[in-house]
């Protein structure tokens, strides 16, 4: 029924592999959503997190950034040695996770922020709110 439909409307032969290609994708798409979903929802329920999703004109995501409050007040305390490090594109959407690190008193590196990102640029770190370039 749904490919008569298309062929009447459209003019062009569609199989029936066609609609399972495009509801499978749906469905993908779907849960990946939701996945994304949840998972701001559980960082954003650290009421002292920043969660910061950072997304396209087409509603994409771009990017990802988190700093909870132990982070945060790590970075204000140890600001004078900053590194930031990253792992390429390594996951299904080929997006690269970056981790900063401060070197606190005793010369240990603790993680002061999270942050995926698909665009490595200057003004992708800025949209994530960073202020360190």
């Amino acid at each position: 029924m749904i490919q008569k439909t298309v062929i009447s409307k459209t003019g062009k032969v569609v199989t029936l592999k066609d609609i399972r290609n495009v509801k499978t994708s749906s469905k993908n798409n779907d849960s990946e959503l939701t996945v994304l979903q949840r998972a701001v929802e559980y960082m954003n329920a650290n009421p002292c997190a920043f969660v910061k999703v950072i997304s396209n004109d087409d509603n994409e995501m771009r990017g990802l950034f988190y700093q909870d409050a132990r982070m945060k007040k790590t970075f204000e305390a140890y600001p004078e040695f900053v590194c930031i490090d990253a792992t390429y594109k390594v996951n299904d959407h080929r997006m690269s996770l970056y981790i900063m690190l401060v070197e606190n008193g005793n010369g240990q590196s603790d993680i002061v922020a999270l942050w995926l990102e698909a665009d490595e640029t200057e003004g992708m770190i800025a949209l994530c709110g960073l202020d360190v370039v």
